[in-house]
């Protein structure tokens, strides 16, 4: 028998097994990475770790407020309430990280950056979010990339999600841009080539860093889309590569970025 984890939050009832059912049969296959990692281990490892549990029962309610908009105020409460207890549970556990719960911080990471970014507005005026107190999933993603500096991605993909993705994930959704596009290719170049010049000829003291963000930006775009010259066809199952991006910019572009939005 597997070690089972003690969890510290309210059980699970019905309502929870039906978001649990929802997640492993509709939100675990728009998550545009290998639907067998996350529709058959990642919960696999969410029954070991509680908070990625609660992560998927998250994501689940909050894929359902944009599918049902009769029960979406109960939905985006049910939402909140699991966000709200993953979200304590893996900021409390950054401090002791070690090599045995790598693997399930960084799938609760992706998982907490996908639902806040992908939460409506409304929720942010539910009762009780966590992020209104400053524990955001940004300081949450840092901990968690100390951690793969320090132990690499090896220490990351292995257990119950196994070795690094591969590059063509298999039994993901056919890929859109291959199927309405003649050549699959998105012109990202010309766009970000030109905000690159723009910030390289900028004299202000903070242009390197944004240099450095922008340089980073393309690195992914290219991973990801290719070239006009040599375009990829492929696009899913890379969200390894688009989460690279915030992984590899300094805390300095961050605090520029925060200071443009102080009240």
């Amino acid at each position: 028998m597997p070690k089972r984890i003690a969890d510290p939050s309210p059980p699970l009832n019905t309502n929870d097994l039906e978001l649990l059912h929802h997640y492993i049969t509709n939100t675990s296959l728009t998550l545009g990475d290998n639907v067998v990692l996350w529709r058959d281990k990642v919960p696999r490892l969410a029954f070991e770790f509680p908070y990625v549990l609660r992560l998927l029962l998250a994501m689940s309610a909050l894929h359902q407020t944009q599918l049902y908009a009769a029960g979406s105020s109960s939905y985006r409460q049910l939402a909140t309430a699991h966000y709200n207890i993953a979200l304590r549970e893996v900021t409390g556990l950054l401090p002791s990280i070690s090599g045995k719960d790598c693997s399930a911080l960084y799938i609760a990471t992706v998982l907490i950056c996908n639902y806040h970014f992908a939460k409506p507005p409304a929720i942010d005026d539910e009762p009780g979010m966590v992020e209104d107190i400053g524990i955001g999933w940004w300081y949450v993603f840092r901990g968690v990339r100390f951690v793969v500096e320090s132990m690499g991605m090896e220490a990351i993909f292995s257990g119950h999600i196994g070795t690094l993705p591969p590059e063509a994930p298999q039994g993901c959704p056919a890929d859109s841009l291959e199927t309405t596009s003649g050549d699959g290719y998105i012109p990202w170049e010309r766009p970000l080539v030109s905000l690159l010049a723009m910030l390289s000829g900028s004299s202000t003291l903070s242009s390197e860093n944004l240099v450095v963000a922008s340089e980073a930006l393309m690195e992914c775009y290219r991973e990801v889309y290719g070239t006009a010259e040599n375009p990829e066809y492929q696009t899913h199952g890379k969200t390894y590569v688009v989460m690279r991006w915030p992984w590899v910019i300094g805390d300095d572009f961050v605090g520029q970025v925060q200071n443009l939005y102080k009240p």
